[in-house]
């Protein structure tokens, strides 16, 4: 048998060539990938978490320290998916390419974390922000009469309903979803904006806000986890964002 050829550095510029000549073209810039960042960290969970984590540990203070908390640990979780998907570019981005490197010796590892992501985890989300913004939508036609019990039929349609357009509008145009969620960025980051700017107002004229910041009626250590899993959930948008560096047309 003759001697396998000895590998040339050569041939592999050309295998990188070859596939940069095949990319796709991209459809997120600068722009559009910064707001599709901003509703993936301003989703659902960072309206409907506060008051939540409130009522578990209640006490002001107490539930700033742990939202600062949460945003410091949210960030290094981010800065190290973005060092994950620069190192994997080329193979692909995503929590499946990453088991597959870390757990390599287990066969089939991430596509079985797939397999779970798209059928289980994935949907379960999707649903969940479609139930609260059908929840959200009747509130703000109904006002204070508004009652989930009274809503047993509506709730589901209005959320099976948004669930359908938005479907609709991703399957048969790759340019809509974005324009759609540069809008919505814009519409969260200005009433963020209001909420902000009246609390702080509420704040700064009533002094009994600062006072027994720290008071707590719930020294429970299961209700300070749960309120910590409720943050970190809110925060988990910033994990989403090397998912993008590879959106092609």
């Amino acid at each position: 048998m003759s001697e396998p050829e000895p590998f040339d550095p050569k041939d592999l510029e050309q295998i990188t060539e070859i596939e940069d000549q095949n990319d796709r073209k991209q459809i997120l810039g600068i722009l559009s990938g910064t707001g599709y960042n901003i509703n993936q960290i301003i989703g659902a969970g960072i309206f409907q978490s506060p008051g939540n984590i409130w009522w578990l540990v209640q006490s002001p203070g107490i539930a700033l320290i742990f939202w600062a908390i949460g945003g410091v640990v949210s960030l290094f979780g981010s800065l190290v998916y973005i060092e994950l998907g620069i190192r994997t570019y080329r193979s692909g981005i995503g929590e499946q390419i990453y088991i597959d490197e870390a757990f390599y010796c287990v066969n089939n590892l991430g596509h079985i974390f797939s397999l779970v992501a798209i059928f289980a985890i994935f949907p379960a989300g999707i649903i969940a922000d479609s139930y609260t913004s059908a929840k959200y939508l009747l509130y703000a036609i109904e006002g204070n009469s508004y009652s989930s019990n009274d809503n047993k039929i509506i709730l589901p349609a209005v959320t099976i309903s948004i669930l359908g357009i938005i479907t609709v509008y991703h399957v048969f145009n790759n340019r809509l979803p974005v324009y759609i969620n540069q809008t919505l960025a814009l519409i969260k980051l200005f009433a963020l904006l209001i909420i902000s700017i009246v609390g702080l107002v509420k704040l700064i004229t009533n002094d009994n806000n600062w006072k027994s910041i720290f008071d707590t009626y719930s020294p429970n250590l299961g209700d300070y986890t749960s309120a910590m899993i409720k943050i970190l959930f809110a925060y988990g948008g910033v994990l989403k964002k090397s998912k993008i560096l590879v959106a092609r047309k």
